[in-house]
Order: structure tokens, then sequence, then C-alpha cells
């Protein structure tokens, strides 16, 4: 039988042992300090809306066209 690694990369996941982009383990053992210093660096970087205005034109335009075939299901029926 060939082993090619994916039954452990299973169990890895199953520890819940993370891996970073780059494919390299992440050391479980962080000290608290570096570790709160990595999560403060990690969500100063996300960015729910970028362009708001966009994105609320398209989800204006998803309520629309949701609501046409919803009124046009139910008129049908």
């Amino acid at each position: 039988m060939a082993d090619n690694g994916a039954e452990g990369e299973l169990i890895q996941r199953r520890l819940g042992v993370k891996e970073q982009p780059n494919g390299e383990l992440r050391d479980p053992e962080l000290f608290g300090d570096e570790r709160k210093q990595r999560d403060r660096e990690e969500r100063e970087t996300l960015v729910l809306w970028k362009k708001p205005l966009l994105t609320f034109h398209y989800f204006t335009l998803e309520l629309l066209i949701t609501l046409r075939q919803w009124i046009w299901s139910t008129m049908c029926s």
C-alpha cells in the first residue's frame, strides 16, 4: 500500500495543527504576548468592505432581482 501522506495530513487537521499559507506548521506553543501581537496584527489587516458604495450597489441589485423572482413566482402560482 502506497502512503501519499494524506493520512498524516488528516491526523494533523484533526489534532488542530494549523498551517501557514506557505505550508510550514505553526508553533502551537507560542508565548502569550507573541500570540496576542500576531492576532492583533491579523485583525488590523482584515477589511470587511473595501468599497462600501459598490457593495451596497450590488446588494441592491441582488435584492431587486430576488424580489422580482419572488413576485413572479407568487403571481404565476
